[in-house]
């Protein structure tokens, strides 16, 4: 099996001192089945259960596909709870603070 891997950005940079976040996601491609994995290459599967895979059309790109499902996993699995209730808040332009 071998295990690849794309970067994806989950929050661009805002400023000098903020540099964005990214993840790694690990995927496999077998026959024309993308399958996103974690590191070891184990199927991760989507809260409800379903498996995170896609079936390849014959122009897709395998990189691009994973990236797009790996994206959906990690928003679906992680989400805003990083930094939950704490986050920092958009400043609102021309409201007195």
């Amino acid at each position: 099996m071998n295990i690849r891997t794309v970067h994806i950005t989950l929050r661009n940079p805002h400023n000098d001192a903020d540099p964005g976040e990214c993840a790694i996601i690990y995927y496999v491609v077998e026959g024309n089945v993308v399958k996103v994995t974690d590191k070891d290459g184990a199927l991760l599967r989507f809260a409800k259960g379903e498996p995170c895979k896609q079936v390849l059309g014959p122009n897709d790109n395998p990189r691009q596909i994973a990236a797009r499902l790996g994206r959906s996993y990690h928003m679906g699995a992680h989400g805003d709870r990083q930094r939950g209730f704490w986050r920092d808040l958009p400043r609102a332009r021309d409201v007195p603070v």
